[in-house]
């Protein structure tokens, strides 16, 4: 279940990043590279990236479920 998790993190965090290098290639290497960019970019381009963040923020939950469970 774990790995089903970070599965749908990691699609949720790449297409976040995808968005980023589309808007410049600027925020996409701070998206990749520098800690929290990326949720200062999706803070700022919400309407574009709440899709992916409510992606990436199921998956976490969904890990926070497995790791109670534990």
């Amino acid at each position: 279940m774990a790995m089903l998790a970070y599965a749908i993190m990691l699609i949720g965090g790449i297409w976040v990043i995808v968005i980023a290098f589309q808007k410049s290639l600027l925020w996409g290497l701070g998206s990749l590279i520098i800690p929290f960019v990326a949720l200062i970019f999706v803070a700022m381009n919400f309407n574009e990236t709440k899709k992916p963040f409510f992606i990436w923020l199921g998956g976490f939950i969904l890990y926070l479920i497995t790791f109670m469970i534990r």
